[in-house]
């Protein structure tokens, strides 16, 4: 028998977009010589190939993809601007001169209330080419109630993005099936069902996974022959936008959203919204641009992330995360553009802990800090349920039928309200294990299976959430 050797291993890749050993590879839609529309791979390197040099290629280079691509937005770069490249004549335009482009034609067939919101549209349009670089990806989320320009918004978006492509309501299973073979921007218009879906919900935490790259594989089933369903693992890492008229239910759903909320304007510029979004001649040139910079200049992007990861202290935890990726592009912008970006970082952290407080989630992160008040703590199961529910014993006033740690944090639950909502010590572990306060898989010791609460890991998820407030109020 032969082991095998390490030097063997493929490096996994998509094709679509992706960046392996400082080379960016990224597939197009263009025009072979006998004039057939083909898929190729373009890289960094001023090499093309069609599938069946591919096929070849990437084994010499020691490549495995995911999925075989299927584009199915048509041609996104145009044919003058990838011969120009691969003719080595192409030369990068400015990040600032891109962004103010894009700026000025979303600006001019969109009509929006707060220009904050033009800045972060057309920021997330320019992260979509560098989605590989990073490990979050937030989801962009529009809201608001009909006729307030999320679908025309949502439309414009596709034009620009990368391998945009805008769908009305479609299925998880089409969703997650698209994003694994095209590494598309998915623009989804129709979301309203998300707002009664919680976070136990299969397809909640499914686009919940899909923003980090290290969770962003599902299974969903798909139909075979003869009426048969079979499990299919996706890799779905990769841009989304979503639109809706109401809140997401799901918490850590919402968290992992940027939202702008649309509104209806009674004065609204008429000429901009009839305004065709069909003119190629606006959007073609915008993403010859930003394939442009992929390719020539995607190494200042790496930089720029790197050095805010060192050095963009007013953020913390998934907050830092999610803005990352804007923040990255806006100050390879301006001063202006990243000023925009922290503002309403800032402000998505006041709303993050409004909401947090009114939400059911505040509670167990209240209580998780609370038990980890002092130092690290290892307990059961049944320990945890019981000191959930267990009341201050000396207590003889009416807050009697409060936790003890409720009392301390100054909550204001009941001990029957928790029972009707965490009816089992196998709910609380669950929902502590969703909220990544706890580890997935308990340590086992002669005492039964005990999970591990640490201090710095549980403060570091309480304190984006309830705010440094909660955690200076409380009698700790």
């Amino acid at each position: 028998m032969k082991l095998f050797n390490e030097q063997d291993r493929l490096t996994q890749m998509h094709p679509a977009l992706d960046i392996v050993n400082d080379i960016v590879y990224v597939t197009a839609r263009v025009m072979d010589e006998k004039g057939r529309s083909v898929d190729a791979v373009i890289t960094s390197e001023k090499a093309i190939f069609d599938a069946d040099d591919w096929a070849n290629e990437k084994r010499k280079r020691g490549l495995e993809t995911f999925a075989d691509v299927e584009l199915q937005c048509g041609s996104r770069w145009s044919t003058k601007s990838i011969q120009r490249f691969l003719d080595g004549t192409l030369t990068a335009p400015s990040w600032q001169q891109t962004y103010e482009e894009i700026y000025d034609a979303l600006g001019n067939v969109l009509v929006m209330t707060d220009n904050r919101y033009l800045t972060v549209i057309t920021l997330y349009a320019m992260m979509t080419y560098f989605q590989p670089l990073f490990d979050f990806l937030p989801i962009l989320h529009f809201r608001g109630p009909a006729a307030s320009g999320k679908s025309r918004a949502g439309a414009a978006l596709s034009k620009i993005a990368f391998n945009g492509k805008m769908d009305g309501s479609p299925t998880p299973s089409t969703i997650f099936r698209r994003a694994h073979e095209g590494r598309y921007t998915q623009i989804i218009a129709e979301t309203d069902h998300l707002a009664q879906l919680g976070s136990g919900d299969a397809f909640a935490r499914q686009l919940q996974s899909g923003c980090s790259k290290t969770e962003a594989t599902v299974e969903v089933s798909e139909g075979r022959a003869h009426k048969s369903f079979a499990p299919t693992s996706y890799r779905i890492f990769n841009p989304r936008v979503l639109l809706s008229t109401q809140r997401f239910k799901s918490h850590p759903l919402r968290s992992r959203c940027i939202r702008l909320d649309l509104v209806k304007s009674s004065n609204a510029d008429e000429r901009k919204l009839r305004r065709s979004l069909e003119n190629e001649e606006v959007w073609s040139p915008l993403r010859d641009s930003l394939y442009n910079l992929l390719l020539l200049q995607w190494r200042d992007v790496e930089s720029t992330m790197y050095n805010l990861k060192d050095n963009w202290h007013e953020l913390s935890g998934r907050t830092f995360d999610k803005w990352l990726p804007l923040a990255t592009m806006a100050k390879l912008v301006s001063d202006d553009a990243l000023s925009v970006v922290n503002e309403l970082a800032v402000e998505s952290i006041e709303e993050q802990q409004e909401d947090a407080e009114g939400g059911f989630d505040a509670h167990i992160m209240k209580f998780a800090a609370w038990v980890t008040r002092y130092s690290d703590e290892s307990l059961t199961p049944k320990q945890l349920y019981g000191v959930f529910l267990e009341p201050r014993k000396t207590s003889r006033s009416e807050q009697s039928e409060q936790p003890e740690w409720a009392e301390d944090t100054q909550d204001t639950v009941t001990i029957s309200y928790l029972k009707q909502n965490v009816s089992s010590e196998r709910k609380l572990v669950n929902d502590m294990k969703r909220l990544h306060l706890i580890p997935q898989a308990p340590k086992h010791t002669r005492t039964g299976n005990e999970y591990e609460l640490n201090q710095e890991k549980i403060m570091s998820i309480v304190r984006p959430y309830m705010g440094d407030a909660f955690l200076e109020n409380a009698a700790y």
